[in-house]
């Protein structure tokens, strides 16, 4: 099986750690096997990166 969380890293230019998927998207994982079947689910919004955490030095 394709580990899809690394294809979507890939693809978004994230780490692992900040690729998102939706419950929605499980039963369609099976199907992915190209980043370009990756892009499809990005474009669906059903695989998204988080936004990356920044330190904050408010006071």
């Amino acid at each position: 099986m394709v580990d899809v969380k690394k294809l979507a890293a890939e693809v978004l230019g994230v780490g692992e750690s900040r690729v998102r998927i939706s419950p929605e998207a499980l039963d369609r994982l099976e199907e992915v096997t190209t980043k370009a079947d990756v892009r499809a689910l990005i474009k669906e919004g059903l695989i998204y990166a988080e936004y990356a955490k920044g330190v904050s030095r408010g006071g």
